[in-house]
């Protein structure tokens, strides 16, 4: 599970693509939070994982760009783009794990 808190609050991960022009539901959400928690776990730089969601028709692709540790904290920075018909939303951040295993965007 990720939880951050970047740009508008939505759902556990606290992110909004509404900036973009793309408002994602709550099932979008975990879409999207799956893969990029499933690109991390992975732990390997160009793992990647892609979802869709036929009820909304929005989709998106997260890809391991690099991991690194701050002190003994695993982390990895996610490319991550979020497509909904003939939007596309691009987003790179970074996400550190917590001691409870959740993770969440780096400050």
């Amino acid at each position: 599970m990720i939880v951050a808190a970047a740009g508008a609050a939505h759902g556990q991960m606290g992110f909004s693509a509404a900036g973009a022009g793309i408002e994602l539901s709550d099932a979008d959400r975990g879409l999207l939070e799956q893969s990029i928690h499933s690109v991390l776990q992975a732990g390997e730089v160009g793992a990647v994982d892609s979802w869709q969601n036929p009820e909304t028709g929005i989709s998106g692709q997260s890809t391991l760009l690099e991991t690194y540790t701050e002190g003994d904290t695993s982390c990895g920075r996610v490319d991550f783009q979020i497509k909904r018909r003939d939007r596309v939303a691009l987003f790179d951040l970074r996400f550190c794990q917590r001691p409870d295993g959740t993770w969440g965007i780096a400050g």
